[in-house]
């Protein structure tokens, strides 16, 4: 079997790793594969991400497996594609409507169907006796046990600048995966020399733990952060340096591709060391509190366009609570970082998308 694959999030050396090729899209990797099989999270970007386009791109006759969530494979579009003979066979182990799913698919003829059991096979079930083993192993030398559920809180690993500044630090993380639009291969973490050294470890298991939990569908920690980016082949180094806004206790996120323009930074101070702040986005300067959910919206330096988003956010019943705007010249661009009372949905900003003047909408959640 050729193994093709599509993933955004994950380096090239991943792929070499695994004997994989590499797809720069997916609708190149749907127009290959006879066996499509996703294994990805759950999200905003993933949610119904194989539909009736994408189902029509397999060559006639593909065999569909979703055994990662459901939602991911649109359930209609999949019954649609079976009863038409595009889709020969699916086996389906994750349902939208759990535990009551679509009654359709799981009678098909051409359906194999299991509850959500998961890992619950005779070979995961030895791994899993085998893990509890040296686990507790583990926990009886006093050692750091590689799957904690009581975490300590953050208010336990430091105080003063540290708790703060991983509070922050996760932020900055959470924040810096939900805008970059191309394949990471490093992350550069930096930090401003006000920050005492012995906080530098925390502070970067912080970005790494908010950077990671946004585009990895596993449990992310301070104990396993550097083990989950190992498996992405995403290198990651922390540097001390006088940061562009010049704020004592700032940090800055950069997370950069294989070309020069593949590059998102993300910068942040912590006031008075109490009042974090979001400062800085791909060279423009603003200030916000990196709190519940934001926009973050491209734009062309034009009058009208501040008018044109209130409007149209107003008539959809989304409340502003804070407007940020930045320029890098008077008549480039700008930068819009808009934080609203939530209920923003998909429907809104593909709307967003389409005002005049505007080039680009990302949102950022979980902060």
């Amino acid at each position: 079997m050729e193994v093709f694959a599509y993933d955004p999030y994950l380096s090239d050396e991943v792929f070499r790793r695994h004997r994989a090729n590499r797809c720069k899209t997916l609708a190149e990797m749907l127009s290959v594969v006879n066996v499509l099989t996703v294994h990805t999270p759950l999200n905003k970007e993933t949610t119904n991400i194989i539909g009736s386009k994408e189902l029509a791109l397999l060559p006639r006759g593909a065999l569909v497996l979703n055994v990662a969530r459901g939602g991911i494979i649109n359930e209609d579009a999949l019954l649609q594609s079976l009863q038409s003979g595009q889709i020969a066979l699916a086996g389906i182990d994750t349902w939208v409507g759990e535990p009551k799913p679509l009654a359709q698919l799981v009678s098909h003829a051409n359906v194999i169907s299991t509850p959500h059991i998961g890992a619950s096979t005779e070979e995961a079930q030895v791994r899993i006796g085998e893990a509890i083993a040296h686990q507790i192993l583990k926990a009886l030398r006093s050692e750091i046990v590689d799957y904690p559920v009581n975490l300590p809180h953050l208010k336990e690993i430091g105080s003063g600048m540290s708790r703060q500044m991983s509070v922050l630090a996760e932020k900055v993380g959470v924040t810096a995966a939900q805008i970059f639009s191309f394949q990471p291969q490093k992350i550069r973490l930096l930090l401003s020399p006000e920050i005492p050294v012995e906080d530098h470890s925390v502070i970067k298991l912080s970005a790494l733990k908010g950077f990671l939990k946004c585009i990895r569908d596993e449990f992310v920690s301070y104990v396993n952060a550097d083990r989950v980016l190992e498996r992405t082949g995403i290198q990651m180094s922390v540097e001390v340096v006088s940061l562009p806004f010049g704020v004592r206790g700032g940090i800055q996120m950069e997370v950069l591709g294989s070309n020069s323009q593949d590059l998102v930074q993300v910068g942040a101070v912590l006031y008075s060391n109490e009042l974090p702040r979001l400062c800085f986005i791909n060279g423009f300067f603003f200030e916000i509190e990196p709190q519940g959910q934001l926009v973050v919206l491209r734009n062309h330096d034009r009058p009208g366009v501040i008018g044109d988003v209130g409007c149209y956010l107003a008539k959809h019943q989304v409340n502003i609570s804070q407007f940020e705007l930045a320029r890098n010249a008077q008549g480039g661009q700008a930068l819009s970082i808009l934080r609203v009372d939530g209920g923003l949905t998909a429907s809104h900003l593909e709307g967003l998308r389409q005002l005049s003047n505007v080039i680009d909408v990302k949102t950022v959640e979980g902060l």
